[in-house]
């Protein structure tokens, strides 16, 4: 399965990324918070986005969780992205993703000597809207449903808000 999303993601790359104009402002960085619904989660997500068309996109972001975790429970994500802007106006864009989401859970065992780690597999699927708030500032705002590919399969919901740096 996870064979068959990079073949996909490759040739959404290959199909769009080298037949359109390039956009005036082709990557970003930044930040924000992430509230994970299932298990009450909130943590601190980093994220970088490369415009390859004036449509289209890949992300990339990492996140830690923070506050709800049990003692001893350590939880991040870490998610591969392809992006399609909807609608891109100068005031507002509203887009999709689809991607790759490793979501893990690791736990500390009593002798510190090693640790237990759980991973799951997840295809990633959010829509969004970044709102500029300068020329060099965009807010963002997310709601991503990842479907877990593993076992029995599953939905899961992530909330996630931040600021955009133009690079």
């Amino acid at each position: 399965m996870i064979r068959t999303i990079t073949v996909f993601v490759l040739a959404l790359i290959a199909l769009f990324g080298t037949s359109l104009a390039q956009p005036e402002k082709d990557m970003k960085a930044g930040g924000g918070i992430v509230y994970q619904n299932d298990n009450s989660l909130l943590g601190i997500e980093a994220r970088g986005l490369y415009y390859f068309s004036d449509k289209w996109a890949a992300q990339v972001g990492a996140t830690y969780y923070v506050v709800g975790a049990d003692e001893g429970l350590t939880y991040y994500d870490l998610a591969f992205n392809v992006r399609y802007d909807i609608l891109n106006q100068k005031k507002l864009s509203i887009y999709a993703n689809l991607g790759y989401l490793m979501y893990a859970v690791s736990q500390d065992t009593e002798s510190q000597l090693s640790d237990v780690s759980n991973t799951a597999n997840l295809l990633n699927m959010a829509v969004g809207l970044d709102i500029p708030v300068t020329d060099m500032l965009d807010i963002y705002g997310e709601i991503c449903i990842p479907y877990l590919l593993d076992e029995d399969g599953g939905l899961r919901t992530f909330f996630r808000i931040g600021v955009y740096y133009n690079l």
